[in-house]
């Protein structure tokens, strides 16, 4: 699978562990977990709301990625904002750090996300950091 096709994946993955929320101010420490519009002040943020993240085997390459359950409520924010932003760039976010910027194709409603990386490394530096907090 190519670079752009992974990107994607972990932008789904992503977009399932965030809830809507106003933005932080610049005293706040930043979300955990959030998507950003490029360009945008439109954002969803979970923190406090992941459901569950576990290591499992990357379906992309002999590596792991980070799976992420998403309860009802959250599944269908996730949906909602990616059905507004369908063709829009959206930063994936991971303690206050751009870790992908890929363009929703469609409105992403699954009940567990796939967040991949370019290496077990990533992986394992997304996974303290969402469980950080």
């Amino acid at each position: 699978m190519n670079r752009s096709r992974r990107r994607f994946i972990a932008l789904v993955s992503l977009v399932a562990l965030v809830a809507c929320a106003p933005a932080s101010s610049a005293t706040n420490p930043p979300a955990r977990l959030e998507l950003r519009v490029a360009g945008s002040q439109d954002r969803l943020v979970l923190d406090g709301q992941v459901h569950d993240v576990r290591v499992v085997r990357d379906p992309e390459r002999d590596g792991i990625a980070l799976s992420v359950d998403l309860d009802a409520s959250t599944r269908q924010s996730v949906a909602q904002f990616t059905g507004r932003h369908v063709g829009e760039h959206v930063e994936i976010v991971v303690a206050g750090q751009t870790v992908a910027a890929p363009v929703i194709r469609d409105p992403i409603d699954v009940p567990a996300l796939l967040l991949t990386g370019h290496d077990d490394d990533d992986v394992r530096q997304m996974q303290r950091k969402l469980e950080a907090r």
